[in-house]
């Protein structure tokens, strides 16, 4: 005999029409979804680091610190957690510490923005005039071209070795160069407020002009055959620094008076640009003070 199983209907009511559930909202007897459990921590996910016209939100103890410590850089305003007051153990600014909750930081700042708890608004700074740069240049001056190079956190990159080595100036493209931006900022540690950058709207008037002011023009090229550590070059030094893969334009290499590679293990290929950047400064470094003991 076979077994009946008997199907067991269940009462299930009707769901709520969003009408119907729009008047019990209204009604308060239920919770509206967009509602805030805790409004005094309701704040979104993430921002843009951007602040009204054209301000930027800097972040990080360092970048920060240097910040604050710019004369030349105009400050609004600077959030601290406030689960950690002493992060900032002295503020000379004329500007009010805002201690607020983590998440509040958070909300102003990009998702993988790594603060540490602080913030500051502040302006973008000035461009710096070469033509300044070059009348105080001196026979042990450095400064450092980029050609075209794009990724903000190798430029910050450079811009802290550059800041290490008592590099005079970093020289930046008008096109093809990102923003002076937190990521960037935040890469050079505190550099950006220590180092002067000169926009350039032509990369090789630029070069004349500082050939002008009696600089030897140095590009870093792998093709070349010369040696960095093996050249040697004496009294001001402009070196250039070409985009990763590409390396520099035709123009500007024709426009270096050297060309010199960092010789490598081949299996590697190249190196990052700004690690690059950080040895020939170090090569400069030791060129300038093995002349002067001689």
């Amino acid at each position: 005999m076979k077994n009946k199983i008997k199907k067991i209907k269940r009462n299930r009511k009707p769901a709520d029409s969003k009408q119907s559930r729009f008047a019990k909202i209204q009604n308060g007897e239920l919770e509206s979804i967009s509602k805030p459990q805790n409004p005094t921590t309701n704040f979104k996910k993430s921002g843009s680091g951007m602040g009204p016209n054209g301000q930027v939100w800097l972040y990080g103890i360092h970048t920060v610190r240097a910040a604050l410590s710019n004369p030349n850089r105009k400050k609004y305003r600077l959030l601290i957690n406030e689960a950690s007051p002493d992060l900032l153990t002295s503020n000379s600014e004329e500007i009010k510490t805002e201690f607020v909750p983590r998440q509040k930081i958070d909300s102003i700042l990009s998702s993988d923005a790594v603060h540490q708890g602080i913030a500051l608004l502040v302006a973008p700074l000035k461009y710096e005039p070469l033509d300044a740069i070059c009348q105080s240049s001196d026979q042990n001056t450095v400064v450092v071209i980029l050609d075209q190079i794009t990724d903000p956190r190798n430029i910050g990159a450079i811009l802290r070795s550059a800041s290490a080595f008592n590099v005079a100036c970093v020289v930046i493209p008008n096109k093809y160069t990102p923003q002076m931006t937190a990521t960037l900022a935040k890469s050079a540690s505190g550099a950006l407020d220590q180092i002067p950058i000169v926009n350039s709207t032509n990369i090789s008037r630029t070069i004349d002009t500082l050939k002008k002011s009696d600089f030897w023009v140095v590009g870093l090229d792998s093709r070349s055959k010369q040696i960095f550590s093996e050249t040697n070059i004496n009294g001001k030094i402009a070196l250039v620094l070409g985009a990763e893969g590409t390396g520099l334009r035709r123009l500007t290499r024709e426009k270096c008076d050297f060309l010199v590679n960092i010789p490598i293990n081949p299996r590697i290929g190249s190196l990052n640009v700004s690690t690059s950047a950080a040895i020939a400064f170090y090569e400069i470094s030791n060129t300038y003070k093995m002349s002067s003991l001689t």
